[in-house]
């Protein structure tokens, strides 16, 4: 392989995170566990699964 190249990695496309409305733009990682932070990228109010009106917490 000659020319290999590296980027970082998206999480937001590795853990699904466009199909709920969140971009990744964070993580925490210890021996226990990992956290991902998100914010919420989809202005829309409306729950995506059921369609009820909805808010952010």
């Amino acid at each position: 392989m000659l020319n290999a190249t590296y980027c970082t990695p998206e999480l937001t496309a590795f853990c699904g995170l466009q199909d709920l409305g969140l971009t990744a733009t964070g993580q925490h990682i210890t021996e226990t566990r990992a956290v991902i932070e998100c914010r919420v990228v989809d202005d829309g109010k409306f729950c995506h699964r059921c369609g009820a009106q909805g808010y952010y917490r």
